[in-house]
């Protein structure tokens, strides 16, 4: 029985975030009965895979899971509960600060999932005003404690920087509150602007500065400076955790596990290959009610591309890549493929390479796209 992990996605939001451009609506909510009766039936026909799998890790995202009534969420994960689960398999729920309170956090809890993680972005009140958050720093603070009292021991947040008008003193506010109000994992991440979302509008219209990528870069070595010394271990380029808390669910994209997505718009690579379900609500109800998976896109991945997407998935994370399980993998030598790749980087500051482990320099941190580039 091989390993799996299922994500399941669920598409709502109370309100739409100025920078979002996910497969997320504000304005279906009359469509949350037909959608989740559809995302059960699409669980119930992949039985036979999920039958011969061995769940270790499943992810309610968004969207906003934690929207919805939870009778929703549990009737999924009960679905998904029949199926063979390991004996720490690890279950999260992504929730955005203003669609919970303690009750609802107590029935997740309650439910069966044991970790989540809380769309927080920042605590400082004007970027989230900015941002289009709908909460404000104590309402997230109170959910966070909320989360806490409900018995979830495993919380992790996000925070975003390279925000426009964000300073490095707020960004660091913003991880000095986190730390102290006992988070276990909290991920860093540089702001990202989906095309055609209210704030690409308002930056085409100049109505906010510019992104600054200096002031960006240096929120980041905040980061890595702060959060470490807090006792976090700074474990992939984007998320530190307490030790025992990193998230299994993520590490699995960063090594190619298998994973089923379920749900609009939710992607799949299972059995070398990668596809993905259609976007659109309605024809994605259409289709299950009829008994028929929505795939839109299909694509086999073959052994050169994947060594690619291992290479750059990979270096992703901060121990890199051990060159025993490439060989394992691939049967292949990591250094017959891409000596003068890796030599390369290595010579430039971007990567070292010592005894079994291929990994980003600090400097490699700040440039890994172009060390990515190398690999494709």
């Amino acid at each position: 029985m091989k390993d799996l992990r299922v994500y399941i996605h669920i598409p709502f939001c109370r309100q739409r975030c100025a920078y979002c451009d996910f497969v997320t609506y504000d304005d279906k909510s009359y469509l949350m009965d037909g959608y989740f009766k559809s995302l059960n039936t699409e669980i119930a026909l992949y039985s036979p895979k999920l039958d011969k799998s061995n769940i270790t890790s499943i992810f309610f995202g968004g969207g906003t899971p934690s929207y919805p009534d939870t009778k929703y969420i549990k009737a999924a994960l009960s679905n998904l509960s029949k199926f063979n689960f390991t004996k720490d398999t690890e279950i999260t729920i992504e929730a955005n600060p203003g669609t919970v309170d303690y009750d609802k956090l107590a029935e997740f809890r309650e439910a069966g999932i044991n970790r989540i993680s809380f769309g927080v972005q920042s605590f400082e009140n004007d970027m989230l005003i900015i941002m289009g958050r709908i909460h404000d720093r104590a309402l997230a603070i109170r959910n966070i404690k909320d989360a806490l009292k409900a018995g979830f021991t495993n919380i992790s947040i996000d925070l975003m920087h390279g925000y426009p008008l964000q300073t490095e003193e707020g960004f660091r506010n913003s991880m000095k509150t986190a730390v102290e109000l006992g988070i276990s994992h909290i991920s860093c991440y540089s702001l990202n602007v989906g095309e055609d979302t209210p704030l690409q509008n308002m930056l085409d219209k100049g109505l906010l500065p510019e992104i600054d990528d200096e002031k960006d870069r240096n929120m980041y070595k905040a980061a890595l400076g702060y959060l470490p010394s807090k006792g976090f271990r700074h474990y992939e380029i984007s998320n530190f955790a307490l030790p025992g808390f990193e998230c299994k669910h993520n590490i699995g994209y960063w090594v190619l596990d298998e994973y089923l997505g379920v749900g609009a718009g939710a992607h799949s690579f299972m059995d070398e290959r990668r596809f993905s379900n259609t976007g659109d609500l309605g024809t994605y109800i259409r289709s299950l009610n009829e008994f028929k998976i929505p795939e839109v896109y299909s694509e086999t991945i073959e052994k050169t591309e994947s060594i690619s997407e291992y290479m750059i998935l990979g270096l992703r994370l901060i121990d890199g890549i051990n060159t025993e399980d490439f060989y394992k993998r691939y049967n292949q030598d990591i250094f017959s493929l891409f000596e003068s790749e890796i030599n390369e980087c290595v010579e430039a500051g971007l990567l070292t390479s010592i005894g079994k482990r291929i990994k980003l320099t600090i400097k490699g941190l700040d440039f890994a796209n172009k060390v990515f580039r190398k690999f494709i």
